[in-house]
């Protein structure tokens, strides 16, 4: 019973923090972010049309998000999320060397 319990209770907490970051990207939550600019991110990341990819990253996380929340579509929802935050890691985080992150707390672009 606990470790049900404990289960929702983390598919719940894990799917809004989810949601909350696909929303942020529409500009609805948070007063900040616009599509345009997560647009604008992408194509300086190498995915063009920026665009069509933030609105997939937008989608993945709030709709993946929302159904882990739900429980719906069993592996679908964290499946889909866990791809989009692979791809994060990937493009976004690794390269980031201890170097790169002095130079960006610093201010420098």
């Amino acid at each position: 019973m606990y470790v049900d319990f404990a289960l929702l209770v983390l598919r719940v907490a894990v799917g809004v923090v989810i949601i909350g970051h696909g929303i942020l990207k529409w500009g609805w939550l948070g007063g900040g972010g616009s599509l345009t600019g997560v647009a604008g991110w992408f194509n300086g990341l190498g995915f063009r049309p920026g665009m069509f990819w933030a609105l997939v990253a937008s989608l993945a996380e709030a709709v993946g998000g929302a159904l882990t929340v739900l429980g719906l579509g069993g592996p679908i929802g964290p499946s889909v999320v866990a791809a989009d935050l692979v791809v994060v890691t990937v493009v976004a985080h690794l390269p980031m060397t201890p170097d790169r992150i002095v130079e960006l707390l610093n201010g420098d672009k």
